[in-house]
């Protein structure tokens, strides 16, 4: 069994870069259908090789290591490319593919006569794997706090939903209207659930807390809804999209400049891969398949 499930860990980022590049260089050769049924496939196979990885982890109850290349090796020195897998790790990825499964399931219908059908799916599963390397290189983080990580990840799937009905159904009301309500009625089991269990750790906040707290009102929260609204009532679904791709390029970047964070070589590959996913809606159709063909 140990065989088995060390090649079912290595396959749960290769099967949604399969489909990356299947899409990416081929996809204008065969419908739309086909183009979808490989994305979500894909990322299916990636959920059933995690039921199976932790199956047998929840079996064992043990840490799995699997090295999935040897990248430098002589003398005393080896640096591995490699995979560490427990349980706890095995529920973020049970969580991260089976929601990331549902919403291109969900994708293909929002997405349905839209442009760069094609090309909109190929971004998805690259978004996938740069998550799934992400995960791999968070793993300390998301032992520290199980619970954080899974609200994170919910509240990415209810705001992934909210887009698709607010694109689907339209509310007739003028943008700013619109965006003012959303605010105050979901703010309002916030405001009760901080009365009822954090009234007692309030307190007056010290100068720079205080500007960062403005700063989150007035622009993290009123401009950047107006503004997500605006564009989601205005462009393609595929287009709208590309705002939430920059999220974790600002947060890398960020965390390295304002925080000194160290960033591994995971969170670089993965902001490769959004920075590739950013280029195959942004790039003109057909670009990448042509600088291939040249060649």
């Amino acid at each position: 069994m140990s065989d088995l499930t060390d090649l079912l860990i290595k396959l749960i980022p290769i099967f949604p870069l399969l489909a990356v590049i299947s899409n990416g260089l081929l996809g204008g050769r065969y419908s739309h259908d086909v183009a979808h049924r490989l994305a979500w496939g894909s990322v299916g196979l990636s959920f059933l090789c995690t039921i199976g990885v932790f199956t047998d982890i929840l079996r064992t109850g043990a840490a799995h290591e699997v090295i999935a290349y040897q990248w430098i090796f002589g003398g005393d020195l080896t640096i591995n490319l490699a995979y560490l897998v427990d349980p706890l790790t095995c529920v973020m990825l049970l969580v991260v593919t089976g929601v990331g499964f549902l919403i291109h399931v969900y994708s293909v219908g929002y997405m349905h006569g839209e442009a760069g059908f094609t090309r909109f799916f190929t971004y998805m599963n690259l978004f996938m794997v740069a998550m799934l390397l992400l995960l791999s290189n968070e793993l300390e983080a998301v032992q520290a706090a199980p619970k954080g990580t899974l609200l994170m990840l919910s509240g990415a799937l209810s705001w992934a939903v909210g887009t698709v009905m607010t694109k689907r159904y339209p509310v007739d009301l003028p943008l700013t209207s619109l965006t003012a309500w959303q605010l105050l009625l979901g703010g309002i089991p916030i405001y009760a659930g901080a009365l009822a269990f954090d009234l007692y750790r309030l307190h007056p906040l010290t100068l720079w807390p205080a500007v960062a707290f403005a700063y989150t009102v007035l622009v993290g929260f009123v401009f950047c809804y107006w503004a997500w609204f605006k564009i989601v009532t205005s462009v393609p679904v595929g287009v709208s999209s590309l705002s939430t791709l920059m999220i974790p390029v600002v947060g890398v970047f960020s965390g390295m400049l304002v925080l000194s964070e160290g960033p591994h070589w995971q969170d670089f590959a993965a902001l490769g891969l959004v920075l590739l996913a950013l280029a195959t809606v942004m790039l003109p159709s057909g670009s990448i398949r042509a600088l291939f063909s040249k060649r």
